[in-house]
């Protein structure tokens, strides 16, 4: 080895000893300070977390006798609002686990009850009336990853959970707090949704739970993750309610409402990466086809231009409309249209004559539009808005679905979101005067979970079987095995199973809402012509927008359907 190997050499294995030297003294230092912190908090110098300093109330239970003395309290906080933020700790060693040490419940009023299961032992020391609440559908418990603690609570102790909502479903259904959630932990969602930065020490984290005496850190840490689930659910919930004057009855049936189809169900959904406001996506779907659901969920928001103000020509000039550059190229493509400019405005001449030449009304379809939301003037990006949903113009008389584009606009992100909100309203008004059932899934057939499941577990067989674990194998036949009722699984039945149907009928369809209330309005004179004005009417007195295209107007072509005849034949 020649000298000057022999000083590479050193130097390489130097910065490797002083890299090494670093981390080691960075570990320590966080594991310093950590330390300090915690017995900042057990000495009662600072808290946990900046939240709910003033109105938490935690009670730790050792008893029976402890437990039946808060459940006074608890039931009074339930009355108001049936809601429990549920955690669950325990403790590993030599890396088992060992069954749940701590239960978290938490109210909406900052009671938090933590049980203490390693002291009492068993089931039996639980008062029935704790346990009824605990298993009650009705009375929502909510958390992240919840449905794997009240599984272990069943396995260790026998008790009982339904009601679970998992809040990652709820953050599915807003997309503006979707976009911004990675892996969907309590600690993200806390930071997305109340803006709360939670202590998530390790220290604390996998501390010894089965202590003789929890410290105070303890106490606060396990409290801490109850009361921030319930105070999430409840920030989300209200985001749908907001500027709604509703009765205490009526607030908790739209709750009900928007959990719907998401109670007992395990989450087992991803997030996307977070993004920058200004890149956010919804997740694509076709348009206007199922209007039950947020419009952040329907469509995918466009960063580029929707108007591309291309210009469409009669074969003597006449200026037909506007369309986008894609419809104009595939003109010239098809050898129909000639290229007259390929510069802006882009124009198309038709070698035809087209059927219909644009009239007075159709001025509208002449004049360029901005590729902004109507509402605000955001410009960055944008989806279409329906300001008569599909869900009812789709059965309007022929005569009023063709040429709807005047009622179709653009709006950004959160203004097509509070647009959707405020919808509801009018939807539900809608119903009660149409008699239209409209918070019952309107789906004629619906998935059956219990199918769906011995579906799913027949084709992991089938595809997947050598690279699946014997104990998970065992499982999936289970599955199908109990679902037919038979000892004995082979590939034939697998591949039956695997195309089995999942839909089923549905017991609560009554009928298209959508298509029961035009059925009604088509019944009066002018009736569908006066719906649509409606919508419109509700559009601008809820969004107030300022940026509405020239000639928009809510009494739009109406001035050639006087006489409507409101036949629903072509429906």
């Amino acid at each position: 080895m020649t000298k000057f190997e022999v000083q590479r050499v050193l130097v390489t294995s130097a910065a490797a000893l002083m890299m090494v030297g670093w981390i080691y003294y960075w570990i320590k230092l966080k594991q310093k300070r950590e330390k300090e912190v915690i017995q900042k908090q057990e000495l009662g110098l600072i808290p946990i977390s900046k939240y709910r300093n003033d109105s938490r109330t935690i009670v730790v239970i050792k008893s029976q006798k402890e437990l039946n003395d808060v459940l006074p309290k608890l039931k009074e906080d339930l009355h108001l609002f049936k809601v429990l933020g549920v955690d669950c700790e325990w403790c590993t060693k030599d890396k088992k686990t060992l069954p749940v040490a701590l239960i978290q419940v938490a109210t909406i009023n900052g009671l938090c009850i933590l049980v203490r299961m390693n002291l009492l032992k068993s089931k039996a020391k639980l008062p029935t009336e704790f346990l009824d609440v605990l298993a009650d559908k009705s009375i929502y418990k909510v958390g992240v990853g919840i449905m794997g603690d009240v599984t272990r609570l069943q396995k260790d102790y026998g008790i009982t959970f339904r009601g679970i909502v998992d809040l990652r479903h709820i953050a599915q259904r807003h997309r503006s707090i979707e976009q911004h959630i990675h892996g969907g932990s309590l600690k993200e969602l806390s930071e997305v949704v109340l803006s709360l930065e939670m202590n998530k020490s390790y220290n604390l984290r996998c501390s010894n739970w089965e202590a003789e005496s929890l410290s105070s850190g303890q106490v606060l840490y396990a409290a801490n993750d109850a009361l921030v689930a319930i105070d999430i659910f409840q920030t989300m919930i209200e985001i749908k309610l907001e500027n709604e004057l509703l009765t205490a009855t009526e607030k908790w049936n739209r709750i009900a409402v928007q959990c719907k189809g998401l109670v007992d169900c395990d989450f087992k959904g991803r997030f996307s990466s977070p993004q920058k406001k200004s890149e956010l996506k919804s997740p694509s779907s076709k348009p206007g086809k199922a209007s039950s659901k947020p419009a952040s969920k329907m469509y995918r928001a466009r960063k580029e231009p929707l108007y591309h103000n291309c210009r469409l020509e009669a074969p003597d000039g006449t200026q037909l409309c506007i369309c986008d550059l894609k419809k104009a190229e595939w003109y010239v493509r098809k050898g129909i249209g000639t290229l007259i400019s390929d510069n802006e405005p882009y124009t198309v001449r038709l070698n035809f004559v087209p059927a219909g030449m644009p009239g007075n009304e159709r001025q509208y379809y002449l004049q360029d539009k901005e590729n902004i939301c109507v509402v605000c003037g955001r410009g960055d990006m944008y989806m279409r808005k329906y300001i008569v949903p599909h869900e009812y113009r789709r059965y309007f008389p022929k005569k009023m679905r063709h040429h709807s584009s005047h009622d179709v606009l653009l709006l950004c992100i959160n203004c097509h979101l509070q647009s959707w909100n405020h919808d509801q309203t009018l939807r539900r008004d809608l119903a009660n005067e149409c008699d239209a059932n409209f918070d019952k899934n309107n789906s004629e057939y619906i998935d059956d979970h219990t199918r769906v499941r011995v579906r799913s577990a027949a084709k992991a067989l089938l595809q997947n079987r050598d690279t699946i674990p014997e104990d998970r194998i065992r499982i999936l036949e289970s599955t199908v095995k109990n679902y037919y009722k038979t000892d004995t699984v082979d590939d034939a039945l697998l591949e039956q199973t695997a195309k089995l149907e999942t839909k089923i009928l549905n017991d609560e369809f009554t009928g298209s809402h959508g298509k029961k209330v035009v059925i009604v309005k088509s019944r009066t004179k002018d009736g569908l012509v006066e719906f649509e004005k409606r919508w419109r009417r509700h559009f601008v007195s809820t969004m107030n927008p300022q940026y509405l295209p020239d000639l928009w107007s809510i009494d739009y072509r109406h001035s050639s359907l006087h006489e409507v005849k409101d036949s629903i034949s072509n429906v």
